[in-house]
């Protein structure tokens, strides 16, 4: 009779895991964040991030949430990772209606300035977009969405955000 040969893998869940070293410009982000802002279409809405680290801290989760008069009218999750063969940050977002966006962090000068350019595909009709998240501080950031039309750029959102105490 064969003895099956069980493999176990142990996998960290100590919070003083250190982020992979390309991560750690966005540690900031861990935490909940509450914001407000305004959107052609949608009017004035209230908004949330919820940023968490996996377990071994290879790569950041996120939940987006958007509020327009109590209802929530958009959520999506999010991923952020390093891709080690193009060497860059990059983010995979589902988003409720379906649709899948992929976006790839753009070099800055300033280190409290992300810049993240995608596309998606599926049900959405921003098709190419830019996403600029401009950091104040550790508790409080200004988030800009933009949407390629006709070649030049356009804001359709603006968000500013603060993030919760103690919600790391």
């Amino acid at each position: 009779m064969m003895t099956p040969l069980i493999l176990v893998l142990a996998i960290s869940t100590d919070p003083m895991v250190s982020p992979v070293k390309e991560l750690e410009p966005l540690a900031f982000l861990v935490g909940r964040w509450k914001g407000q802002g305004e959107a052609p279409g949608i009017g004035k809405y209230t908004d949330e991030f919820l940023y968490e680290w996996n377990p071994t801290k290879t790569f950041l989760k996120n939940r987006y949430t958007m509020t327009k008069d109590g209802a929530t009218v958009w959520t999506d999750d999010s991923v952020i990772g390093f891709d080690s063969e193009k060497k860059v940050l990059v983010g995979h977002t589902f988003g409720v209606d379906g649709s899948m966006g992929r976006g790839e962090w753009q070099k800055s000068d300033n280190p409290k300035i992300h810049i993240i350019e995608g596309k998606t595909i599926g049900n959405s009709p921003f098709k190419e977009w830019k996403i600029t998240m401009s950091s104040e501080s550790d508790t409080k950031m200004t988030v800009k969405t933009e949407v390629k039309e006709k070649q030049k750029w356009t804001v359709i959102m603006t968000s500013t955000y603060e993030k919760v105490p103690d919600s790391k």
